[in-house]
This record gives structure tokens, C-alpha cells and sequence, in this order.
């Protein structure tokens, strides 16, 4: 009553407007002057409304023949409604906008969906509400949230049995964001065309309007952000039936308006079992024939393949079913592409074409690199003292490579030794040859404080860069989780910080500010420490030759829980003076190997002789530094050595 109120003074004073109002009724287009003037009345209302009229301006509304008895507006009966407000619901407004698509036409032959019953049970029991018929399928992303509003809509088509009563007839509209912008060019053509859209969604149509990624709609961003403000007086009363469908971690966003996500009834659609999701592929093989050939066989193996490659290898950083469809969909029609040639009677898929996909999906490669561990050692030989421990490293990842076990979490190392023993290198040649990129690179010494830990999961809700769209360190995880992550002179980090990466170590998952996860199951993690080096006889460094360390040496550094989460703890050996001059005329010939290789004119010793690498060794070796010197001082060498001979000329 108070909006009818509200809008009788709006009309009582402007002379134009009662014009126009008058225009619309005799017209028949009331409904539509009403929206355009921000009141959006359901049908009892306008009777409502035109009985005011009436008895407050008889003149004006002679031509307007209304008799209401004298039970309540709200229990008039529909047929009654459709016949007193006929005169008022014209074509243009009961017309479907054509940006809607009509998924029962769509749906109507598609294959019914497994393991959906109670799901579909639970929507279809919130549509027929008389209070907030709306649902908002909740569940993470390739769980099947459209696939289930597609196969209700097959059921609205076919009137399947297990349809109630109260929606026989009806049909499922979905609304393309997309299309509801488009073409959209002035300022208030986005409204206008969704109260188009409104208009013949609550004339008594039977009408359900699905809404994907409906999160869309809380952006801050136009053309989106007026359109939920013109939805929710319209789902606030009940006059449209609506489902929408977002993610876990984007629900989250719908609460920056919680009337409009009061408006809706939460369901959940949890991820399929493996069981169910193999399942669904083998019913599927009807379909991938239809579409790819009879000639297509796949077996049992090549499902149970599909299903645990997608989980192993995060496919499409989805989940079941959709990321074993999509692995199965790609492995077919990448076998098909690489056999076109030489296409035989039948298209047989393997398990090891499913496999080959799997891994070029998650690393852009056809084999599996870090299987080739002799070409791994072999790089690893340039760290020169450090024998034992680059076995032990390799040692790791072969138990890591057995796949016996399930990969829940990373392999986590800590590299621990004095500076420049060679353990920062160590893990970026491990990550150039497993990976084919440089690690990712985190400098903890930087995440001295508390609050630096939202540089890595962000900020949370209600603090200011909770909206920001800036990249974090982790997120290329998602697109591809086979990544060596270093984080180097992890004892300098704060607590907190350290304790976060101790969730990651034990889970797996990494769970950031906006409620996405993280998943580090298919990294590995190498944490470098100068912590347990403490200096014995004016030499600074481990002098044992141990290759692992005890909790105690670290305990000063580090809480024993902590220590307890890494898969194994390596110990660098502290560079000697005899070991600092074999690691110079090591990198010498290294220099002089790739000048050479892009100018062969330049005349320079094959060696460095004796007593100058004595001289060096003696003027620059300092055991607290390592060998992180030799890099300068053999250039510098090689500097003075051209300069000196050639004093008079430039060298370019």
C-alpha cells in the first residue's frame, strides 16, 4: 500500500503525468508506465490501483469498468486476474525479449543427468514456494550446476511424472548476462530492457528465469550494477521464480547485498564420488560416438584413467565430473588429430593416451620431464661439494615420481647451510629441468611482519584491497600446479607466515582471503635456511659431513612442528679453500666456453694459471661467504686479462 500511496502523489502533482497515465490506461500499456516510473506492481496491485483511481477521479476513468467483490485483493483468483487486467497486459509486454533463450526448446532431446535426484527434488520443492520461490545453486566449478537447470528444463519439456502440479507448464528462460548488455549504448538501456525482461517475466507468464554466474550481478562495474536493484522488489514478493548459479567462492561476493541474496533459498551441489563420475563417462560413450564416430572404443581402464589423471593432474581446475569429461572429450580428439594419417578401422583409446594428455594439460609438455633424472643429475653436477646432498635430492623425487600413494600434499624440502653453498641454485636448476620454467620465487626476509601475509592470500572482506584484482603469487597454480616454489631465507619470515605455509605443508591447500583454495599437491616446495650454522674453530658453517640435520640444530629458528611437516631436511657442507679454488677454475672454464660462443676472435688463456689462482683464492675466499664471490672475481679477471693486453683499445 505504501508504494500505491507514493505513487498517487507523484501523479497528483504533475499535470503531464496524469496525462500520460490516462493515455496508458485506455492504451493498455499501465503496466510498463508504472516500471518506467520505478514502481514495479504486481497484478492485485494495479486492481488495487485503478479502484483508487476510480473513486478519486470518476471523470477521468469513465471508460474504466472494474467490479471487485469484497473478499481480499491478494485472494482473487488468477482466471479472475487475467480477465479484470486483460485490457492492460498487451502483446509487447507478454512477448519474450529475444535475448532469452528458451531452454526447454534447447533441452527438450538431451540425456538425462545421473546421481542429480535429491538436488532436483530440492529446487523443484523452492520454485513452488509461496515465499521466496528462488534457488542459488552453491557448488565449486564443473560439479554440474547448469547441467542440472538444463535437465529440469528437459523434464518441464517432456512433463516428466515427477514434476509437481503447480509447475506443469512452465518454461525455463535462461538470461545471458552477456546479451541483456548488449547493443546497450545510452544510459538506461540496461534498465529499460530488464524491466522489459521483468515485465513479461511477472504478467502471469509461467516463467523461470536461470541466471548463471548470477555473482555478476554484485559488481561494482556497470552495466551490471543497477540490474539487481530492479530484480529484488520483483523476488522480494514472489513475483518471479528465478535460479541462480554460482561458485563456492563467489558466493561470498552475493553478501555485499544480503537483501538481494536473502531473496534466494541456498542449495548445495556437491562434487560426484569417482565412482559416480565413471559412471557418467561410460554413459557418456553414446554420445562421444555420436559425435566423434563408431569407430570410438574406450574401455573401463581408459575411464578409471580419466578419473584419476583429472584429480592427480587438477584438469581445467575443475572438478568431478567435468574434469574427467573434459580429459576423456581432449584425449579422443587429440588421438584423432595425431592419427588422421593414418586412421585405421577403429579409434581405440589407452590409458597412456590419457595420460599424455593429462600431462600436457598441466605442463604444456607431452612426457613427463621429471622422470629424466640423469639429465637432472647431470646439472646438477655443477654444484660443486654438494655430491651426497644432490643424491639425496634426486633420491626424493624418485619416491615422489612412484605414484603409489595419493599426492595430497607437496614434497617439501629444507635446503639449510651457509651463504653461498649453492642451495638457491640448487633448487633453480631443479625447477628449470623438472618444469622447463624458473621457480616461483618468494624473498621471506620481505614477510617480516604480521601483516604481510596478505601479499599472499590477500585481503579479507572488509578491509580496504579486498576488491583488488592484482595477481598473487600462487595463482598460477591454478592453471598449472606442477611448480617448484622456493622460498628462500625462510627462518627471516614472520610466525604467522611460517604457520600458514605449515596449513600448506600438512594439507595441501592453501585457502586464500576471498575463500578460494589453493591446491600445492603437485609441487614441490624447497625452503633455504642459514639457521644451525653456527661457527667451530673461526669457520662459519656445518663441519660435519652429515646431508640432514636434526629438529634440535633448527629448534632456535624454527617451532618443532613446523620442522616435523618437511619431507626431508638436507644439509649443504660449508665451502673449504681447496673446494672455492676447484669451484673458480670450474666457473673459468664455463665463462671462457660461452664467450667463445659468441666471440671466437677473442684471445684468452684456456686456463688460469696456478699462481694467479692462488692469488685469487687467497685474496678473496672468506669461509661465511662461500663461494658466492667466484662469479665477480672470475669476471673481473677476464676483464683485466683483455683490458691489459689490449691497453690502447676498447674491446667490443
Amino acid at each position: 500500500m505504501d508504494s500505491i500511496y507514493m505513487f498517487l502523489e507523484r501523479i497528483k502533482s504533475d499535470d503531464d503525468l496524469r496525462a500520460e497515465l490516462a493515455s496508458a490506461i485506455t492504451g493498455g500499456s499501465l503496466i510498463p508506465f508504472c516500471i518506467r516510473l520505478g514502481f514495479d506492481f504486481r497484478i492485485s496491485e494495479i486492481l488495487l490501483l485503478l479502484d483508487i483511481l476510480q473513486e478519486q477521479d470518476k471523470d477521468l476513468f469513465t471508460d474504466i469498468a472494474m467490479e471487485v467483490d469484497d473478499s481480499p485483493i491478494e485472494d482473487i483468483p488468477s482466471e479472475v486476474w487475467n480477465e479484470m487486467a486483460s485490457p492492460f497486459l498487451e502483446d509487447d509486454v507478454i512477448t519474450p525479449p529475444d535475448y532469452l533463450i528458451n531452454y526447454n526448446d534447447k533441452f527438450r532431446e538431451s540425456r538425462p543427468i545421473l546421481f542429480r535426484d535429491e538436488v532436483i527434488r530440492q529446487i523443484l520443492s523452492c520454485l513452488i514456494g509461496k515465499y521466496k520461490p528462488n534457488a542459488l545453486l552453491i557448488g565449486a566449478a564443473g560439479t554440474g550446476k547448469t547441467a542440472i537447470v538444463e535437465d529440469i528444463a528437459r523434464m518441464l519439456a517432456n512433463e516428466d511424472k515427477n514434476i509437481p502440479p503447480q509447475l506443469k507448464g512452465y518454461i525455463i528462460w535462461e538470461l545471458p548476462l552477456s546479451d541483456l548488455a548488449a547493443g546497450c549504448r545510452f544510459v538506461g538501456d540496461i534498465e529499460e530492457k530488464t524491466k522489459s525482461m521483468l515485465a513479461y517475466a511477472s504478467s502471469n507468464q509461467k516463467v523461470i528465469l536461470f541466471v548463471d554466474e548470477i555473482h555478476v550481478l554484485m559488481s561494482d562495474d556497470k552495466p551490471y550494477g543497477t540490474v539487481s536493484q530492479i530484480l529484488k522488489p520483483a523476488l522480494a514478493r514472489g513475483r518471479i521464480r528465478m535460479i541462480g548459479a554460482t561458485t563456492l567462492q563467489e558466493a561470498n561476493s552475493m553478501m555485499r547485498d544480503p537483501a538481494f541474496a536473502r531473496r534466494f533459498q541456498r542449495i548445495i551441489v556437491d562434487e560426484l564420488t569417482k565412482e559416480q563420475t565413471q559412471k557418467v563417462l561410460l554413459d557418456l560413450r553414446p554420445t562421444f560416438r555420436k559425435h566423434y564416430g563408431d569407430t570410438l572404443a574406450y574401455g573401463k581402464k581408459v575411464i578409471d584413467e580419466a578419473v584419476k589423471d583429472a584429480d592427480e593432474y587438477k584438469i581445467t581446475g575443475a572438478h568431478r565430473p567435468d574434469n574427467a569429461v573434459a580429459l576423456l572429450d581432449r584425449t579422443i580428439a587429440d588421438t584423432i588429430v595425431e592419427s588422421s594419417r593414418n586412421q585405421g578401422p577403429s579409434l581405440l583409446i589407452t590409458p597412456q593416451h590419457i595420460k599424455n594428455t593429462a600431462l600436457k594439460l598441466a605442463t604444456g609438455k607431452n612426457d613427463n620431464s621429471v622422470a629424466d633424472l640423469e639429465l637432472l643429475r647431470k646439472k646438477l653436477s655443477v654444484i660443486k661439494g654438494q655430491e651426497d646432498v644432490m643424491e639425496h635430492i634426486i633420491d626424493c623425487i624418485k619416491r615422489s615420481n612412484l605414484g603409489i600413494y595419493p599426492r595430497t600434499k607437496p614434497l617439501t624440502m629444507l635446503f639449510a647451510g651457509s651463504s653461498g653453498v649453492g642451495k638457491t641454485k640448487t633448487a633453480m636448476i631443479i625447477s628449470q629441468e623438472l618444469t622447463g620454467y624458473p621457480p616461483i620465487t618468494l624473498n621471506m626476509a620481505e614477510f617480516f611482519d604480521r601483516a604481510s601475509i596478505n601479499r599472499i592470500v590477500g585481503v579479507h572482506a572488509g578491509y580496504v584491497g579486498f576488491d583488488s584484482k592484482a595477481e598473487k603469487p600462487f595463482d598460477i597454480l591454478e592453471s598449472n600446479p606442477r611448480q617448484i616454489i622456493l622460498l628462500d631465507e625462510f627462518e627471516k619470515c614472520h610466525r604467522t607466515v611460517k604457520r600458514l605455509f605449515m596449513s600448506v605443508f600438512d594439507d595441501g591447500i592453501l585457502q586464500m582471503a576471498n575463500g578460494k583454495n589453493i591446491d600445492f599437491a603437485r609441487s614441490i616446495i624447497v625452503c633455504t635456511t642459514n639457521a644451525g650454522c653456527n661457527p667451530v674453530n673461526s669457520t662459519i658453517g656445518f663441519t660435519n659431513n652429515e646431508t640432514t640435520l636434526s629438529v634440535n640444530d633448527l629448534s632456535g629458528s624454527f617451532e618443532a612442528e613446523l620442522l616435523n611437516r618437511f619431507s626431508v631436511i638436507l644439509q649443504f657442507h660449508s665451502i673449504s679453500e681447496s673446494l672455492f679454488r676447484e669451484i673458480v677454475r670450474d666457473r673459468y672454464a664455463r665463462e671462457i666456453k660461452a664467450i667463445k660462443s659468441n666471440k671466437a676472435d677473442i684471445k684468452l688463456p684456456s686456463a688460469i694459471p696456478d699462481d694467479v689462482l692462488n692469488r685469487l683464492v687467497r685474496e678473496n675466499y672468506i669461509p661465511a661467504f662461500g663461494a658466492r664471490p667466484v662469479s665477480r672475481i672470475v669476471r673481473a679477471y677476464i676483464e683485466d686479462y683483455l683490458i691489459n693486453a689490449n691497453p690502447n683499445e676498447g674491446v667490443k
